[in-house]
């Protein structure tokens, strides 16, 4: 049992790498792509003190939400990171997680993200919000705490799904989404539960994996994580080129 263990957590890690490098190694051209193109305009470096070894090897390490700095490369592989410690975690009581387990991590989920919520708030937070150190773990404890909680409920309780608790996962989930202009990132407390029961619910949908929508689904199922990682790298490619572009405009104009 002890070796499976070993042996699923260190399949994992070789699956979560290609992805990480290939993200890192794409921020990395995109960067200096635009050195190159800001020193052949005249207008010298504008480094990021972001980028050194010691960042790119706490990168590649999977510690983002410990050495905050070192995901400012790639913002959203924080939650990589989170990811990967709270499985660890999850590791260790895999002998009681299918429902003792994931209770007792649940609630030191929202320790931890209280914690951070409170402590991190002035340095962090506020700016560009709770992914990183205790916050960012407590979100990942607490999403796979609720994930374990409703999967063990989907396999024994198949009648907990129904349209009813559907349309009203939806409508909550939506609230939710809302009210963050309102409260802040205080709306996360009610996060996992309200996104638990929307993913239960959904998961009642009956899609045949053959068919051309089961089809899409999957697809977009093993793309979705890449087009998080990667939506971040594209949208700043995306402004430094429509900037130049808006300055050879004026360029143009001003001739």
């Amino acid at each position: 049992l002890e070796f499976r263990r070993v042996l699923f957590r260190s399949k994992r890690i070789l699956r979560l790498w290609p992805m990480l490098l290939t993200v890192l190694a794409t921020s990395t051209a995109v960067y200096y792509l635009q050195m190159w193109d800001t020193h052949r305009r005249g207008d010298g470096f504008n480094y990021d003190l972001n980028r050194n070894a010691h960042m790119y090897v706490a990168a590649a390490l999977l510690l983002q939400i410990w050495i905050s700095k070192s995901m400012m490369m790639v913002v959203p592989l924080w939650s990589l990171s989170a990811e990967w410690f709270a499985n660890l975690i999850f590791a260790v009581l895999s002998p009681v997680r299918w429902f003792l387990g994931s209770i007792v991590l649940i609630i030191a989920g929202y320790a931890l993200f209280r914690h951070g919520l409170t402590h991190d708030y002035d340095q962090w937070i506020s700016w560009i919000g709770p992914i990183r150190g205790t916050e960012a773990l407590g979100r990942a404890l607490i999403g796979f705490g609720f994930g374990v909680l409703v999967r063990a409920a989907y396999d024994n309780f198949p009648r907990l799904a129904h349209p009813s608790l559907f349309a009203l996962s939806l409508v909550l989930a939506w609230k939710l989404l809302d009210e963050h202009r309102n409260y802040g990132y205080d709306v996360i407390y009610a996060a996992g539960p309200v996104f638990a029961l929307l993913v239960l619910q959904a998961a009642g949908i009956k899609v045949s994996p053959s068919s051309p929508a089961g089809r899409l689904l999957l697809r977009l199922g093993a793309w979705s994580f890449g087009i998080y990682a990667f939506h971040r790298v594209i949208m700043d490619l995306f402004n430094y080129l429509t900037a130049r572009s808006e300055e050879h405009t004026s360029e143009l104009q001003s001739h």
